[in-house]
């Protein structure tokens, strides 16, 4: 028993909101977000935790999303897979972050950050 460390490199020239709706989606259905961080509209950082027996579903959701995973990315969660299926039910979880960056025309959106009194 252990935890597991996984990180994921992701690029896509799609609709950043459909994106990030879906890939929230794919997470949820298999594990739980515990925080996220936006940069503008280039990027996002959602950090997650998954059971480590969810991780092959997790990753044939994530392929229905059109994200292109980094080789490294891929080889490192297959390389967890192959864990997975070599040392059967693994009773630990995997923690977790996916960084997404988004290429597109936009102009940077501006982002409000209210004062705080000091």
């Amino acid at each position: 028993m252990g935890t597991y460390f996984l990180r994921i490199q992701a690029v896509t020239d799609k609709d950043r909101q459909a994106i990030i709706s879906d890939v929230k989606e794919a997470i949820n259905r298999y594990g739980w977000i515990s925080d996220f961080h936006q940069f503008s509209n280039s990027s996002i950082c959602i950090n997650f935790d998954l059971p480590f027996k969810s991780i092959e579903p997790f990753y044939n959701s994530l392929k229905d999303t059109t994200v292109k995973l980094s080789e490294e990315s891929i080889k490192d969660v297959e390389r967890y897979i192959s864990i997975l299926a070599e040392k059967g039910n693994i009773d630990s979880e995997l923690v977790c972050a996916i960084n997404i960056t988004f290429f597109h025309n936009e102009p940077d959106m501006r982002i409000f950050v209210p004062a705080v009194p000091g």
